[in-house]
């Protein structure tokens, strides 16, 4: 009997590790491998034979990793190269010494493009025998075809409780203030969105709509003529018409040739200050609480979660 293996990549979220509970949970129900390895550290730890033996995890363990956020198993950032077939065929070695027929790979867009990738190779040298599947998780949101990905739930549900509190907290005073929380979402603004939900957001800016600093200005200066106060939702991924994001003067970038955000917040305060349209202005970044928070997990994200992996 052939062997499966499971594994996590990219960043974690509240409910990734439902998705390997569920993997684990329905090899016991249903024996159609012999073990089920957990590879550490995603691709990264699978080329150096990083594994974990899943095959036996009892009930308790399997109700407790479902509920644990982030990475159980840890993840990568590593970047499989379609050029660089010796990445490529030191993984068919592995998943040939290991027995390995089916591999089961958890994360977001390049993870899922990691999964193309290995495929790709498999049928173009003839490989037969090995399997990939990609399991979607993104707290952004941003998978295409799917009409939601697991950990964007848990993730909103932060985000709007977040943006409720906090709204509680500027809204005590009489002076005029400004608020600003920035969310993650590079190129998708659902997270941003979640702080709708709330009902007591004024103003949103999002990666999908080309930032008007002008217009923006006039639309802050109404809100601030009319109750002295403005609350603000901005994604970290807001951009100009030009696709320069707002926090471009910060902007590096990761292995995949992402550019690695987070500043627009601040960005968006320095042109407020300097319009002179808010003399008080707080910013307020969730950068990694809003992703893996176990106290704000949504039931049906871990349920999805958890299926996915069935």
């Amino acid at each position: 009997m052939a062997n499966a293996l499971v594994a996590q990549s990219g960043g974690p979220s509240s409910v990734i590790n439902a998705t390997i509970a569920g993997v684990v949970k329905a090899n016991q129900l249903n024996p159609v491998y012999g073990k089920v390895y957990g590879g550490l550290h995603g691709i990264e730890g699978i080329l150096q034979e990083m594994f974990y033996d899943l095959t036996d995890m009892s009930e308790e363990e399997n109700l407790i990793l479902r509920q644990t956020p982030a990475a159980a198993l840890g993840s990568c950032r590593y970047k499989l190269l379609r050029e660089n077939e010796a990445d490529f065929k030191r993984l068919f070695e592995v998943m040939e010494k290991y027995d390995i027929e089916v591999m089961f790979y958890t994360g977001g867009n390049d993870s899922m493009d990691t999964v193309a990738a290995l495929s790709e190779y498999a049928a173009k040298h003839n490989i037969e025998g090995r399997r990939f599947v990609g399991c979607p998780k993104t707290v952004d949101n941003d998978l295409m075809v799917i009409d939601h990905s697991p950990g964007y739930a848990s993730a909103a549900k932060f985000i709007a409780n977040t943006a409720y509190q906090t709204w509680q907290d500027y809204n005590v005073y009489t002076r005029q203030e400004v608020f600003i929380l920035e969310t993650m979402g590079r190129d998708a603004g659902w997270l941003a969105a979640a702080g709708a939900l709330t009902g007591v957001v004024d103003l949103m800016v999002f990666p999908e709509v080309p930032f008007d600093k002008e217009v923006f200005l006039a639309e802050l200066k109404k809100h601030i003529d009319e109750k002295n106060k403005c609350y603000i939702v901005i994604s970290e991924g807001a951009r100009y018409e030009d696709g320069t994001y707002l926090s471009a003067a910060e902007s590096k970038h990761d292995t995949f040739g992402h550019a690695i955000l987070g500043g627009s917040g601040e960005a968006l305060k320095s042109i407020i200050m300097n319009s002179g349209t808010a003399e008080r202005v707080k910013v307020q970044d969730l950068s990694t609480a809003q992703r893996s928070h176990a106290s704000e997990q949504s039931l049906v994200d871990v349920s999805e979660s958890f299926k996915l992996g069935m």
